[in-house]
C-alpha cells in the first residue's frame, strides 16, 4: 500500500514538473519572462546603456499617479520594448496601452497597443509592446502621443454622475517621436518632442431615429437607428475639422421588462450584456466629401412596414449647430436641459457610428390585468477614444495624435426623433389649428358686424364698406393723375 502511494505521488510530481517546464518553454519562446516582472535589474541595466541616462532624474514620488515614457528599444525577433517611469512604484498605476504610430507625415496613423510588464526595478518598468512588429527599414519611427493606465476610483477624476459617462482608461501625454536608425549594423536612438492635441472635455451620448414598425398579429416591433456621438473640446482653437480617427468596442445588449397598457413599469428592468468585442473598431470619420460638401448620414426608414420617417444628419458639426438641429426642428422630441448643456458647452460633435435597435412588445395577462412584455435589443458602444485629428487652426492644417481617455456613455438615448405616426399626428394638429384660426376669424367678423349693426343702421355700414373699397381701388389712379399734373406744370 505504501509503495502504491509513493508511485502515485511520483506520477503527480512528474506531471506537474512537465507542465511547469512546458509553460516556461512557451513563455521563453515569446520572449516574455514573466518571473522578471516582479523585481529585476534588467530594466535598469538596459537604461544605463544610454550614457545620457541618469537615474537621479527619476525620484520616488509616492504622491504622483502619472506615468512617463523614458525611451523605447528594439529587441530580437521584431520585438519592441517601452521603458516607463512610474514615480509612485504602485502597481495600481501600471501601464496598460500605448498610442503609437510607426509612420510620420501623410501616413501618420496612431494605433493603441497593449503592454505586458516584463521587468521592474524601483520606479523603472520595462514593457513589451504586444501585436507590434519592428519594420525592416534602416530608419524606424515610434511617434507616441500618450500612454494609458486603468482608471482608479477615488484617485482619478471621473465624469459627472448625471452625465452617465465613465472613464475606463486614463491617458498621459508623451508627445515624443523616437527614431531608431541602423547604420553599419549598429542601432542608435534619438527623440524629439512633437505637437499633440489634448481632449479637455468629452461627452459620449446616443440618439435614436425611428425606422418604422412591423405588426405580427399581437406582436409589435419598433425598428430604430441608434446614432453614437461624441461631443468634445480640445486645447487647440480648431476652425475646421477634416478627419477624425476613433476607436471603440461594441457588445450586444438585451433589456427586458413588463409594463402596463398605460406604459407604467411593473417591477424592474433586466439588462443582459453580451461579450465585448475582442478587438476595437477603428474608423476614420471624414467631415466633407471631395466637393467640399458636408458628409451626411440617413437612417433606414424602410426597415419597418409602417410609419418610417427619414432623418438626415451631419457626420461632423459644431456643438452649437447640433443643438440647433435637435431643438429647433419639429422632427425631435424634447431634450433634457442637462444633456443640452453638456453638449452645447463643447466645441464639436461627431456622429461616428450607427447600430440597429429593436423593441418588441407582446401583450399578455398578469393577475387579470392586461400588460406588455417588452424586449429591447441594441448595441452598447464603450471605451471610445479619439486617436487622431486632421484640422485647420489659424489658417494652418495639422495632422496630429490625440491624448484622450477611454470613455463610455450610457445605453439610454439623449435625443429621440419622432416617428411617422407622430409626424402624421403633428400635421393633423397643425391643420386643425389653421381651421380653428379661420373659424375664429369668421366668428370675430360676425360679432363685429353684429355689434356695428346695433350701433349703426346696416345700410350705413354697407355704404362705409363700399366707400372704403372704392377708395382703395381708385387710390393708385389718383396718384398717377397727380404725377401727370405735376409734370405738366413743370413743362409750362
Amino acid at each position: 500500500m505504501k509503495n502504491k502511494f509513493f508511485y502515485i505521488f511520483n506520477l503527480i510530481s512528474a506531471v506537474v514538473l512537465s507542465a511547469l517546464v512546458a509553460f516556461i518553454a512557451f513563455v521563453d519562446i515569446y520572449g516574455v519572462r514573466l518571473a522578471s516582472a516582479e523585481t529585476s535589474d534588467e530594466v535598469l541595466q538596459d537604461l544605463q546603456r544610454d550614457k545620457d541616462f541618469n537615474a537621479e532624474n527619476y525620484p520616488y514620488r509616492p504622491e504622483l499617479t502619472s506615468l512617463e515614457v523614458i525611451t523605447v528599444a528594439e529587441g530580437e525577433g521584431e520585438q519592441l520594448f517601452v521603458y516607463v517611469y512610474n514615480p509612485s512604484m504602485n502597481s495600481l498605476y501600471n501601464a496598460t496601452y500605448i498610442r503609437m504610430s510607426p509612420a510620420i507625415g501623410e501616413n501618420y496613423s496612431p494605433q493603441d497597443y497593449g503592454l505586458t510588464l516584463v521587468s521592474s526595478s524601483g520606479v523603472f518598468q520595462k514593457y513589451y509592446v504586444k501585436n507590434f512588429a519592428v519594420k525592416p527599414y534602416s530608419q524606424r519611427f515610434y511617434d507616441i502621443p500618450c500612454i494609458f493606465r486603468k482608471f482608479v476610483k477615488d484617485i482619478d477624476e471621473d465624469c459627472e454622475t448625471e452625465s452617465k459617462n465613465n472613464v475606463e482608461q486614463v491617458s498621459f501625454q508623451v508627445a515624443t517621436c523616437f527614431t531608431a536608425t541602423t547604420l553599419n549594423g549598429n542601432v542608435t536612438y534619438s527623440k524629439e518632442y512633437v505637437d499633440v492635441v489634448t481632449i479637455t472635455d468629452k461627452y459620449c451620448f446616443n440618439g435614436i431615429y425611428p425606422d418604422g414598425f412591423n405588426w405580427y398579429g399581437l406582436w409589435l416591433t419598433d425598428y430604430e437607428t441608434t446614432s453614437h456621438n461624441i461631443a468634445f473640446s480640445t486645447d487647440w482653437d480648431i476652425s475646421e475639422l477634416f478627419q477624425i480617427d476613433i476607436e471603440y468596442y461594441t457588445q450586444n445588449y438585451t433589456i427586458e421588462y413588463t409594463e402596463s397598457v398605460g406604459g407604467n413599469l411593473i417591477g424592474d428592468k433586466t439588462l443582459t450584456l453580451g461579450e465585448m468585442s475582442a478587438e476595437p473598431v477603428v474608423t476614420t470619420i471624414y467631415a466633407k466629401d471631395e466637393n467640399g460638401n458636408d458628409i451626411t448620414v440617413t437612417n433606414n426608414k424602410d426597415k419597418g412596414w409602417f410609419f418610417g420617417y427619414e432623418f438626415t444628419w451631419k457626420r461632423v458639426q459644431t456643438a452649437s449647430s447640433f443643438v440647433d438641429y435637435v431643438t429647433n426642428s419639429k422632427d425631435f422630441k424634447s431634450v433634457g436641459d442637462y444633456e443640452l448643456n453638456n453638449i452645447s458647452n463643447k466645441q464639436w460633435v461627431v456622429a461616428f457610428a450607427e447600430t440597429e435597435y429593436k423593441k418588441t412588445t407582446v401583450p399578455f395577462f398578469f393577475l387579470d390585468s392586461a400588460c406588455d412584455k417588452v424586449t429591447e435589443k441594441g448595441v452598447k458602444v464603450s471605451n471610445v477614444s479619439i486617436m487622431r485629428l486632421n484640422f485647420k487652426c489659424q489658417g494652418t492644417t495639422y495632422n496630429l495624435g490625440v491624448v484622450d481617455n477611454y470613455q463610455t456613455g450610457a445605453i439610454d438615448s439623449v435625443f429621440e426623433g419622432k416617428d411617422g405616426l407622430e409626424h402624421t399626428v403633428d400635421r393633423i394638429m397643425e391643420l386643425l389649428e389653421k381651421i380653428f384660426a379661420i373659424v375664429l376669424f369668421i366668428v370675430f367678423v360676425v360679432v363685429v358686424v353684429f355689434v356695428l349693426n346695433i350701433v349703426l343702421p346696416l345700410g350705413k355700414i354697407a355704404s362705409y364698406i363700399l366707400k372704403a373699397i372704392k377708395y382703395v381701388i381708385s387710390l393708385p389712379f389718383k396718384i398717377i393723375k397727380s404725377v401727370f399734373r405735376i409734370g405738366k406744370k413743370k413743362d409750362g
